[in-house]
């Protein structure tokens, strides 16, 4: 989900975190704020972890659609946690 209720629409196929597949940067959103589908991109914070071969996406990480500014990710599962 987005700061904008825009919607995270796959996931890395094979993993999940309490029932739900992870979010990774490239992964499709729908955004509801401007009705197009965007892309998550970093916030330019470094990103170090993969899984099989697609780098998580984190919260506060980006979608790139025709809003400005962009929306920003929130985390749906806070059961795990990345410190960078």
């Amino acid at each position: 989900m987005t700061d904008r209720n825009g919607v995270v629409m796959d996931g890395i196929i094979g993993s999940s975190l309490d029932g739900k597949p992870l979010a990774y940067i490239g992964g499709v959103v729908k955004c509801h704020s401007c009705d197009k589908e965007g892309v998550i991109i970093t916030d330019g914070t470094p990103h170090t972890v993969s899984v099989m071969g697609k780098q998580i996406a984190l919260e506060n990480d980006l979608c790139k659609c025709t809003c400005e500014p962009l929306p920003k990710l929130i985390a749906s599962q806070t059961r795990g946690s990345l410190s960078t």
